[in-house]
């Protein structure tokens, strides 16, 4: 009798009904829903994308920090909106914690024998910042507040008022007047980015999205045309909301996308595109 209620009344775990029930946390189905097989990758995706040259300027950063909550930025290229690669919120935090300013040009402004050493730091730093900063408060840094939370956001602007004192030196670096004294400062996002990052063309199927995020654990999946130029992000929380009403659904994350017929609403949300 238990294996029958298991296997056709309630066959998810308790750890997964839980999730479900707890409503903070956007649980995707091991199986796409049926709606899904009917939609597009364009139809769910967040068109309201945050995206960021390979070569960015400190001032525009600290912007989508404070500003966004996303988990990842596409790379796109200078001219065009064609997809270069995947930066990482925690790695933008890191290279602006350990003071990785550049030119315009991409080079970097610390000493050329120091360059591998500055290098090497950052990429240990990225790969362990997560086990640094608490395990457990994985969702803070993509919070708003995010840079008070770690508790180094006086650390990163006293570093950068620091590299801009040390502006004299580089007086083909002086600014317009009037320019934000951050627009001076860059990242140079290239040895660090995710150059191959996982994309799918906006005609792909919705079903084969969610298929790609259970079986690779993506957490975002970037949207492009046929020119491969980005038009849109997908994240666990497009899916969850478009797959609409369901016996599992009990907590509230899919209120907002579902309309008084219980099919999921097809129009763009940029609260959706928020990445977690």
């Amino acid at each position: 009798m238990s294996n029958w209620v298991a296997h056709n009344i309630h066959s998810e775990g308790v750890y997964e009904s839980d999730l479900e029930k707890n409503g903070t946390v956007s649980f995707l189905r091991s199986e796409p829903s049926k709606v899904l097989h009917v939609m597009t990758a364009e139809q769910i995706m967040s068109q309201s994308v945050a995206t960021v040259h390979e070569v960015e300027s400190v001032d525009r950063l600290l912007h989508l920090l404070k500003y966004t909550r996303h988990n990842g930025f596409p790379v796109i290229s200078k001219d065009t909106q064609r997809l270069e690669g995947l930066i990482l919120r925690s790695q933008i935090i890191v290279m602006l914690h350990r003071r990785a300013f550049c030119d315009r040009r991409g080079k970097l402004l610390v000493a050329e024998e120091e360059t591998t050493e500055l290098q090497n730091a950052l990429e240990h730093e990225m790969q362990t910042f997560h086990q640094r900063q608490g395990l457990w408060q994985r969702h803070a840094w993509s919070a708003k507040e995010s840079l008070q939370r770690l508790e180094i956001e006086g650390e990163i602007m006293n570093g950068i008022n620091e590299s801009l004192r040390s502006l004299a030196d580089y007086p083909e670096m002086s600014g317009p007047a009037g320019e934000p004294p951050g627009a001076r400062l860059f990242l140079n996002f290239g040895p660090y980015m995710n150059q191959v990052p996982l994309s799918v063309r906006k005609e792909c199927s919705a079903a084969r999205a969610h298929s790609l995020f259970t079986a690779m654990g993506l957490r975002h999946l970037c949207v492009v045309n046929a020119d491969n130029n980005v038009v849109g992000v997908i994240t666990r929380k497009d899916l969850d909301h478009a797959s609409g009403s369901g016996w599992w659904r009990q907590n509230r994350l899919n209120a907002d996308s579902i309309n008084n017929s219980g099919m999921p609403l097809l129009q763009s949300n940029a609260n959706l595109g928020e990445i977690v």
